[in-house]
């Protein structure tokens, strides 16, 4: 469906997020079955693909939608193991790759 209209690609996300959000501490269940879905997305999403594609080279775009998707990605694997939730209800195998997509550390000072 979001091929046919790329919003509801987004409204799938921010309902994940809200997901996550609200029920952090509260539904096991509902924290994981959320985080899974919104990596399914991420990991099926074809700028998400485009953007790892293009990781470390010249044609890489900080800016994009992928681009930025692909951060959200890698940050929201780190939020769900580090909150212990792997252990209770662990992701599938393939989002680990998102790991290995961070953001750049910022720089202090000119």
């Amino acid at each position: 469906l979001a091929k046919k209209n790329p919003k509801l690609l987004t409204d799938a996300l921010n309902a994940y997020n809200r997901a996550l959000s609200a029920d952090f501490t509260a539904s096991t269940e509902i924290v994981a079955a959320a985080a899974n879905n919104a990596l399914r997305i991420y990991n099926s999403d074809p700028k998400v693909i485009l953007a790892i594609k293009l990781w470390g080279t010249e044609d890489e775009r900080p800016n994009s939608a992928g681009h930025q998707r692909l951060l959200e990605a890698n940050q929201l694997i780190k939020l769900y193991k580090q909150a212990g939730f792997n252990v209770v209800s662990p992701l599938n195998p393939a989002f680990d790759k998102f790991y290995k997509y961070n953001a750049p550390e910022p720089t202090i000072g000119g």
